[in-house]
């Protein structure tokens, strides 16, 4: 339930490893607003996406999001799924990372139109250089970001 005055901002990914791209990324999407869910994208769907399976679980991914103290609240969801965590939320605002706006910006504001039009859709400048979770070695499970 929304609480008086809150802004709640939404964010979505694989989340596979938490790095540092992924901490600036909570950062700069916590600033938007005063509550930040995250949307992890399930196994399957990161399958079919990405055409490989997560280095992680669904399970292990939102825990890691839980345990960085970023966000507030951890969902699991996807496009093809109807996004029906967003619709209940009503969040005022929608980060994408910069290399998500290139792969789902059109299908994410068309979405946005139809269910959640007072939404905004912010994409968020890139860090590092583009740090991605694919250019980095798993961790072991009992990173800090785990457990």
């Amino acid at each position: 339930m929304r609480q008086y005055g809150e802004r709640i901002v939404a964010v979505w990914g694989t989340f596979d490893i938490v790095h540092a791209g992924h901490v600036h990324f909570l950062k700069a999407a916590r600033s938007e607003g005063t509550r930040l869910c995250a949307v992890v994208i399930p196994d399957e769907q990161v399958r079919e996406n990405k055409g490989t399976a997560p280095i992680r679980t669904t399970e292990e991914r939102c825990r890691a999001l839980l345990n960085t103290g970023l966000v507030d609240e951890v969902l699991i969801d996807s496009m093809s799924a109807g996004l029906r965590c967003l619709i209940e939320r009503q969040p005022d605002v929608f980060c994408l990372g910069y290399d998500q706006a290139t792969e789902w910006e059109v299908e994410l504001r068309s979405f946005l139109a139809a269910h959640l039009p007072s939404c905004r859709l912010q994409i968020l400048p890139m860090f590092a250089n583009g740090i991605h979770s694919r250019h980095l070695k798993a961790a072991p499970i009992t990173s800090p970001y785990t457990s």
